[in-house]
């Protein structure tokens, strides 16, 4: 109410003034501004000379921008199939990561075909694979470690899973369109 009772009074306060044009005989009115334009003008002045632009931009800003939605994968792999998988919303960190490490190291050690046979976990040099958490939960599971050569993806068996999977989800994303 203050706001809209200001504004009156800010409205109330323009006179419209005769103005005379080029040929000082004829005096002709200044044309009316309406009740937006005054508005316009008052925020023009109070933003100063960049200030509308600006605000202007902000809020063309924040009607585009979009809700961001990521989806990660963790995948556990042996020489002939996929042992887990887990489906996570957002990014991973290393507790979720070593969460997965835990269950899917159970599942295998709980499992009768890998009684006798050494589990290998090979990790790339990612900061949350290599977390001690992780490093002792491996430990404790008798699990050895192995970390691929830096920067060298074509290495690591599970970025070939995700090349296939990336490409089979693309093309079933153009077919669905």
């Amino acid at each position: 109410k203050e706001v809209s009772r200001r504004l009156d009074m800010l409205f109330d306060a323009v006179e419209v003034s005769p103005r005379r044009g080029r040929d000082n005989d004829r005096a002709e009115a200044a044309p009316t501004l309406s009740r937006l334009d005054l508005v316009r003008r008052h925020r023009q002045r109070s933003l100063g000379k960049y200030g509308l632009l600006a605000e202007q931009l902000a809020m063309k800003k924040s009607d585009v921008k979009r809700e961001q939605y990521s989806v990660s994968l963790i995948s556990a792999i042996s020489q002939d199939r996929v042992i887990a998988s887990q489906l996570i919303q957002g990014g991973v960190d290393s507790t979720v990561f070593e969460s997965f490490i835990q269950a899917m190291l159970l599942s295998l050690r709980t499992d009768k075909s890998y009684d006798d046979k050494n589990i290998v976990l090979y990790l790339d040099n990612a900061a949350i694979h290599s977390h001690s958490n992780v490093l002792e939960t491996a430990r404790r599971m008798q699990v050895n470690v192995l970390f691929s050569a830096p920067y060298s993806p074509w290495l690591n068996p599970i970025e070939h899973l995700f090349d296939y999977l990336k490409r089979r989800t693309r093309e079933e994303t153009v077919n669905s369109r």
